[in-house]
């Protein structure tokens, strides 16, 4: 089995790389399909797709592409993928082409397991939780969820869904795969007298869209019969590929905001009069002669 989640298809390049993004998407996708032809099946967290409604051009690629490979391809809706982020449009998707298209297979909460060996996969989408209902008592379990697991906040005031959590909240899987965060978790926990190690894999995004991820390593994970944990195997990348301007402005940015709520905290400096300041300011900017006259007949 090969494990991978958010990657994004698209035909259309970043803003931050530099190189030739769809050659290199085409090169990691056919990297990944190469290896689950050999241990199948592709199991994608969600997002396999950038955009809920793609061109024709990426759904016919893909299509001839995943006919070719004749891999089993099975994923679960992430809300990239569907219009207005709502499971109820689905049908409207580019994924809902590809499904229709019989080359991969969509799971939700909604439908019955897919057996594979000695596993019963089950799925839910971006927005769904599963319940004791989705499992099979003869076989192993394991969940396919588009859900945001994470170790540490990604931003303020995030609500924090750490993997350990769900693997407590969800005992009855074995394996717990999910996609969202864009960065890579491991997570394994002991949960019984027997010693059994039910796992979490988040493995994170197949490419590098921003230059956040400047430090990010792409990978996927492959788990056969024989062995006791899903290997980790990361994808052939370029360097240099990132183009650093956007996240030096964006620090930049961070740093006006910064130095002015440090002067809205510093009232001796910024002084208490509308007006007074209004003047200051144009003294101490260039501003052209009809925004200064606009600024002052909304004064008066």
């Amino acid at each position: 089995m090969i494990f991978c989640a958010d990657l994004h298809l698209r035909f259309t390049t970043p803003r931050a790389r530099k190189d030739d993004f769809i050659q290199a998407m085409e090169a990691k996708l056919c990297f990944i399909l190469d290896m689950a032809k050999q241990s199948p099946p592709f199991i994608c967290g969600g997002d396999l797709l950038d955009q809920a409604r793609s061109d024709q051009e990426l759904e016919q690629w893909l299509i001839s592409l995943f006919k070719h490979y004749l891999v089993p391809i099975i994923c679960v809706p992430g809300q990239h993928e569907l219009p207005n982020h709502s499971l109820s449009q689905y049908k409207r998707s580019s994924l809902a082409v590809l499904e229709a298209a019989g080359v991969i297979t969509v799971l939700t909460k909604e439908m019955d397991a897919v057996t594979y060996g000695d596993w019963a996969i089950w799925g839910c989408a971006w927005g769904e939780t599963p319940d004791e209902s989705m499992r099979d008592p003869k076989r192993r379990n394991m969940l396919i969820w588009h859900k945001m697991v994470t170790q540490d906040p990604l931003w303020p005031g995030q609500e924090l869904v750490q993997p350990g959590r769900l693997l407590r909240l969800y005992p009855w899987y074995d394996l717990i795969v999910t996609g969202d965060n864009h960065q890579t978790i491991i997570d394994a926990t002991r949960m019984d007298s027997h010693g059994k190690v039910r796992r979490l894999i988040n493995p994170g995004s197949m490419m590098r869209q921003t230059a956040a991820q400047i430090d990010h390593r792409p990978c996927v994970f492959r788990w056969e019969g024989d062995q006791l944990a899903p290997e980790q195997i990361f994808l052939p990348i370029a360097d240099d590929v990132l183009d650093l301007t956007q996240l030096q402005e964006e620090k930049a940015r961070d740093g006006r905001i910064e130095a002015f709520v440090e002067r809205l905290e510093t009232p001796a400096e910024i002084g208490l009069e509308f007006e007074v300041n209004l003047k200051a300011h144009f003294l101490a900017n260039p501003v052209r002669r009809e925004v200064k006259d606009f600024c002052w007949r909304m004064v008066g």
